[in-house]
């Protein structure tokens, strides 16, 4: 049987089953997050406010009730999965470029989001080879 209805046409990269609730599953596919609450029957989005990137694993904690989902390059990030806002206000934080080196700081005041950052990893530069 055909589960398919409502994903793109990528592949899926980890599928995550609500310990309580058969009929509700999660995919991490290559263009974010999908939501099934029908066992699979049909999907939607679930990715609102989350980074575009390669979802490549989920988990489910059970005890915070919180879906966990690591993108590639963006860090693990997670969300209360009977949600806390019924209209999220996202918005921009900076846009812009930075020069070789330069470094910006910012913080933001009573801006809530859907998804929440856990940690991240910035690549750097590599040492040198020893000679």
């Amino acid at each position: 049987m055909d589960r398919s209805a409502g994903l793109p046409n990528l592949p899926m990269n980890a599928v995550e089953v609500h310990p309580s609730n058969a009929n509700r599953v999660w995919v991490a596919a290559d263009v974010g997050v999908y939501q099934s609450l029908d066992a699979g029957t049909t999907w939607t989005a679930f990715a609102n406010g989350l980074p575009n990137g390669l979802a490549i694993d989920l988990l489910f904690h059970p005890n915070a009730r919180v879906l966990r989902v690591a993108l590639r390059n963006r860090g693990v990030w997670e969300i209360p999965v009977d949600g806390w806002l019924t209209k999220p206000v996202c918005g921009v934080q900076w846009n812009g470029s930075l020069a070789p080196n330069q470094t910006r700081t910012w913080f933001t005041f009573n801006w809530p989001a859907t998804w929440h950052m856990l940690w991240t990893v910035m690549p750097i530069s590599p040492a040198p080879e020893p000679k």
